[in-house]
């Protein structure tokens, strides 16, 4: 049976945004209340300039984050980053709150168990219409509510 592509994007809760972004926020207040650290325009600029690639890298994550549903198998990418789970050797999907690193930006997830061992944790923004993707690609998963 052949199936289409179908993407989803990551969702993206608050809590993560906060981890990821409060720290962001942060800095540039050090580099005004600690003269050392701005003692030169130079050491300013290269500061502010490290500060403003950090935000628009996590940003440009945030927004390239997704799961594709392939003919054969799912890929999981954010970034130039990518994992594929093949669909014969998907063996169950479960809830978790796990916060390992991972290309999800929620902490509520769920952890794909594939081939000997391996696990891929995703958040999906259409969780129920994910489940039901994968239920259609490779029926003998078992999925745990």
């Amino acid at each position: 049976m052949a199936f289409d592509t179908v993407t989803f994007r990551s969702t993206i809760d608050l809590p993560m945004t906060l981890l990821l972004g409060v720290p962001l926020m942060i800095l540039p207040v050090f580099l005004f209340v600690d003269p050392k650290l701005t003692h030169s325009p130079t050491s300013l600029a290269v500061a502010l300039g490290a500060h403003v690639f950090a935000i628009l890298s996590i940003v440009y994550m945030f927004r390239v984050t997704r799961y594709v549903f392939e003919p054969t198998r799912l890929r999981a990418q954010t970034g130039p980053l990518k994992w594929d789970v093949p669909y014969n050797l998907l063996r169950t999907v479960r809830p978790s709150r796990d916060v390992s690193s991972a290309p999800a930006f929620a902490f509520n997830r769920l952890k794909l168990e594939y081939g000997s061992g391996q696990i891929l944790l995703v958040s999906p923004a259409q969780r129920a219409l994910f489940l039901d993707e994968i239920r259609k690609r490779a029926p003998h998963v078992t999925i745990v509510q």
